[in-house]
């Protein structure tokens, strides 16, 4: 084929198909890198988004409020203020206590879960949470 197109004269409309396609080619080329990043991306967040994230954490007490200062204070902070964009202001959030029970046992979007939280410390926790006395410490 190269042979055949090199003999052709440079107006030629098989030459000119040629040219088209190898440009189309060069710019499949120039964008493979980006189509390669969001695919990155859009596995990376589905990854972080839907797979269950488990946290091991296991309190030595009851005391809702040692547990909160020690398994929820990093992300949601010591007046329940949040943390940035993924951490919720449980300060404003109006939660009821089951939906802080389970949300704190099966975790949501970016919040894992507790499931080594026992049950009566957990339901201490979700009211402890649920009316905001993290706020009066």
């Amino acid at each position: 084929m190269k042979i055949i197109i090199q003999n052709l004269p440079p107006s030629s409309p098989l030459l000119r198909e040629e040219r088209k396609v190898f440009a189309v080619n060069r710019s499949m080329k120039r964008l493979l890198p980006f189509i390669l990043i969001i695919l990155t991306v859009f596995i990376l967040v589905n990854f972080l988004l839907f797979t269950g994230q488990i946290n091991e954490y296991r309190p030595e007490t009851s005391d809702p409020s040692l547990v909160y200062k020690e398994a929820c204070m990093e992300c949601h902070g010591g007046n329940g203020e949040g943390n940035g964009l993924l951490y919720p202001d449980l300060s404003q959030e109006l939660l009821s206590e089951e939906a802080v029970y389970n949300i704190v046992r099966n975790g949501k979007l970016f919040m894992p879960s507790f499931p080594q939280i026992p049950e009566s410390t957990l339901n201490k926790l979700a009211l402890y949470v649920s009316n905001k006395k993290f706020k009066n410490e």
